[in-house]
This record gives structure tokens, sequence and C-alpha cells, in this order.
């Protein structure tokens, strides 16, 4: 103990210099994610956001995927939302589970958007993912089956499911 209390006195200088350099490296850091990743992402920037090197990128990319679908730009929305999908994967092209829940909804946002696209048989897929990624997705299962059920005698549309998420979402149950 008496070594101890020896090797701190010897070296407290040293030891206070390194807790402070280490503090202002930690909110360098905290800058640096405020102003690449959480401004933009707060001014609805998500790619820039995407972009950052402090960016949980899937995230962001969906909250881009969402924007775009609600302001009706479903070709672009398609697009994001399969790179949202993609950057859930890990290496080895598999979904890790931290990352299931996210990786469903952006299945399920992807399948309402397949939707408004006339595009039933894609849509059928994403919903099917959603669901095996999160077989408790009330919403994904409903449109499923809704879906089925049209695929002989209908076109698919007709009014956007809940895409759930970052809280920006619709409202209405059901495509």
């Amino acid at each position: 103990m008496e070594k101890l209390k020896a090797f701190f006195q010897k070296h407290r200088v040293g030891m206070v210099l390194f807790g402070l350099v280490l503090c202002l490296v930690l909110f360098g850091y905290g800058v640096y994610q405020a102003v690449t990743y959480t401004v933009p992402m707060h001014r609805q920037d998500f790619r820039a956001a995407s972009e950052s090197a402090a960016a949980d990128k899937p995230l962001a990319l969906y909250d881009f995927g969402l924007a775009a679908y609600q302001a009706g730009y479903h070709e672009a929305a398609k697009k994001i939302l399969a790179e949202a999908y993609s950057a859930c994967a890990d290496s080895s092209g598999q979904i890790p589970e931290s990352r299931r829940q996210l990786a469903a909804q952006i299945q399920f946002l992807l399948g309402n958007t397949y939707v408004k696209l006339h595009k039933v048989d894609p849509a059928v897929q994403s919903y099917e993912e959603s669901l095996r990624l999160d077989p408790t997705n009330l919403y994904a299962k409903y449109n499923l089956e809704l879906l089925k059920s049209q695929k002989g005698g209908g076109n698919g549309g007709g009014n956007q499911g809940n895409p759930g998420g970052s809280g920006k979402g619709g409202g209405k149950k059901g495509i």
C-alpha cells in the first residue's frame, strides 16, 4: 500500500495531465459527433448524418428513406431503404441481433414503398422478411395477409401502413 501511495505522489502531475488530455479528447469527439451527426439529424439532413464517421448509418438512412417516402418520392425511398438494410448487415451479410428490430422496420417500410409503386411481389417479400426478423410485427402480418388476399383481384394499392421507427409514422393501420 505504501508503494502505491508513493507512486501516486511521485506521478500525480503526470496523471493529472493524462486525465486532462483524456477529457479534452473525449470532449473533442463529442463536439465532432454533434457537428457531423446530431445536428444534421436534427435538421433532417439524413444523408449528411449517414456519412459521418460517428453516425448510426442504418438509422440515419432509415430516417432518410422515411422522409422520402412521406414526401412521395417512392423510387428514391426504395433505393435509400435498400441501402439502409444493407448497412444493418455485418461483414458476413447476416443481420446481428442488435439490428434485427431496425432491419424489420426497414423491410416493413420497404414493403409499404413497393405497394405505393404497385409492385405486389416485392412488397410481399419485404413483409415476409420483416416478419422473419420480427415475428411480432402485427402491421407487417396484416399488410402481408391483405396483399395475399388481393393478389388475385387487386392491384395492392391503398393507404399507407404505419412505418414505425423514429416516431414519424403515419397513424393508419394497414396498407
